[in-house]
């Protein structure tokens, strides 16, 4: 079972109230599975792919040098799926390419979760992961073209879609949705999620739509003119503010703009050496000094997912941290 949508959808949150699932072992992040795929389907050489996955941060598993390719990923979720106890059900969130799935396992079952992109734009700037929101609604629509790539190969039960805000705002009737289309028991145990993860409050209905306060109507209708045909087609309506002409010039613009403040936050985050170590490896295709780099950054964004996990820093800039291991109230501030 894969759940599939872009990032800041709302994945980690669904993926935690699976892994909750007294039958269901849900791991995180697994787009690395696929990332050395190709779009035809060929398969890297298990070598080149432990060399490859050792630098991946987040990829903690053991690698056993006697598998192929396709039985080494297949053992990854084999790991999970022991470290849960033996859960009879095993699955894992992939946010890219993931329509190359089907080479690896034709029969999987896909829960595709999709949220309205002026809200994952808004998610993604905020994260640092875009300049801005006209680059930022890139990521939702990646996604979202990779999810219509896939459903092509597959079965009506082998899909189902949900929806971002369905799932906050009536969260036990998706939930046994969901418990049914995998053939299992719906249980209360997946609302019991932020006793393990109390940096991730109980479902919040103020985080629907919030791009209707949190953006101003130029963003809006950046974001809009991007996914336009494809926002309608998912279920969103479009907010009737007029639409801009993005000729190509102002395109290149707005990436531009986007690239630059995206640099800015990097260096920010990171420092100036590491960025630029980042920069020329991968552009002059020095691979040790790229991955020297790589690492570095891979230590500094573990350190920022340990702060979030032991509730000293919230997970998005929508959440205050949690106080004490419970969710922060409005109004309260962290102790010093």
């Amino acid at each position: 079972m894969f759940l599939v949508g872009s990032e800041r959808s709302g994945t980690t949150l669904l993926r935690l109230m699976l892994d909750h699932h007294p039958t269901i072992a849900f791991e995180k992040e697994f787009d690395f599975v696929v990332t050395e795929v190709c779009d035809t389907g060929e398969l890297p050489a298990a070598k080149a792919y432990r060399d490859w996955i050792a630098g991946v941060r987040g990829a903690n598993y053991v690698l056993d040098p006697s598998l192929d390719y396709r039985e080494l990923v297949n053992d990854f979720l084999r790991q999970k799926q022991a470290a849960s106890g033996g859960k009879p059900y095993v699955g894992a969130t992939i946010h890219r390419n993931f329509d190359r799935l089907r080479f690896l396992w034709p029969d999987a079952r896909y829960i595709h979760l999709v949220r309205d992109p002026r809200d994952v734009a808004r998610s993604v700037v905020q994260k640092g992961w875009a300049g801005n929101v006209y680059q930022g609604s890139e990521f939702w629509i990646e996604a979202e073209s990779c999810w219509d790539a896939l459903v092509l190969h597959l079965t009506d039960d082998q899909a189902v879609e949900i929806h971002y805000e369905d799932l906050v705002l009536r969260t036990e009737p998706v939930l046994e949705e969901i418990c049914r289309f995998m053939g299992v028991e719906y249980s209360t145990e997946m609302l019991d999620y932020p006793a393990d993860a109390p940096q991730y409050p109980p479902p919040d209905p103020a985080l629907v739509a919030q791009w209707k306060t949190g953006l101003s109507p130029r963003d809006v209708t950046l974001v809009e003119r991007r996914t336009a045909a494809l926002l309608e087609r998912r279920g969103y309506a479009l907010s009737g503010h007029p639409l801009p002409a993005i000729r190509p010039l102002r395109h290149e613009l707005l990436l531009a703009d986007a690239r630059v403040r995206r640099l800015r936050t990097r260096v920010e985050e990171f420092g100036p050496k590491v960025v630029a170590m980042d920069v020329l490896g991968r552009r002059l295709g020095v691979r040790r000094l790229a991955t020297q780099a790589q690492r570095r950054i891979n230590a500094v964004e573990q350190g920022l997912i340990d702060q979030e996990t032991a509730g000293e820093r919230a997970p998005s800039a929508n959440m205050a941290p949690p106080i004490g291991g419970r969710p922060q109230e409005d109004g309260e501030r962290p102790e010093s």
